[in-house]
Order: structure tokens, then C-alpha cells, then sequence
């Protein structure tokens, strides 16, 4: 099993992400371990997508994580952008609409519901 690790890094969040092997996974640590502990928090949806466009998954998980939607990615790293971003599609599934993929092999597209 393939295990990815985000390292957090001042360059980008997506150099933080590095394979790691399942015996170098530290056990829970003391949150006294740590000087700096932050909340989680996750945009609303009209703060990261245009009212008028739509998008594929692909494409909003890239503006959810603040990357540019036309970045080449590993497939690795898209599949973990893609854990992130269905979720929080699915808690805000109300502010969404979606199209059918114009083919079979195509992605559905997502916007903004009108409000």
C-alpha cells in the first residue's frame, strides 16, 4: 500500500507531499510536541470558483488548494488533491450544479448554484 505524507514547505503545498513507507509513519505524538497549532479551516465555494464557469472535479480541487487549474500534476498528486475535494464537495453539495460529461470519457462539470 502506497502511503502519502503532506511535509509542510514554504515553496508549495504540493513539494510537501512525498511517499513514504508505512515503517517511517511516526505514532501519535503530545500536542505539547508542537508550538504552533492552527485550526482547520476550509474556504466556502464562492471563494474559489467564478459564478459564471464551470469546472471539472480536476480543475476545482486545483483551485481549492490554490494551484493553477492548467498545472501539469502527477497522478499521484491528483489523487490525493481528489481526496481532499470530494468531501468538501459533498459538505457543500448544496451550493453546486452540475453537467453531464459530453462523452463517456469525459469529466463532469461543476459550478456554483445561483443564489
Amino acid at each position: 500500500m502506497t502511503i502519502y505524507r503532506y511535509f509542510a514547505s514554504p515553496r508549495s503545498r504540493f513539494e510537501g507531499f512525498r511517499r513514504v513507507s508505512r515503517e517511517t509513519i511516526p505514532v501519535p505524538r503530545p500536542k505539547s510536541d508542537f508550538d504552533d497549532l492552527r485550526s482547520l479551516a476550509f474556504r466556502d465555494p464562492e471563494a474559489v470558483l467564478e459564478p459564471d464557469a464551470m469546472y471539472t472535479i480536476y480543475e476545482v480541487g486545483r483551485l481549492l488548494q490554490g494551484v493553477d487549474p492548467d498545472r501539469e500534476l502527477d497522478v499521484e498528486t491528483e489523487n490525493v488533491i481528489l481526496d481532499w475535494t470530494i468531501p468538501w464537495m459533498m459538505k457543500h453539495s448544496d451550493a453546486f450544479v452540475f453537467a453531464e460529461p459530453e462523452s463517456e470519457d469525459d469529466p463532469g462539470y461543476y459550478g456554483l448554484a445561483d443564489s
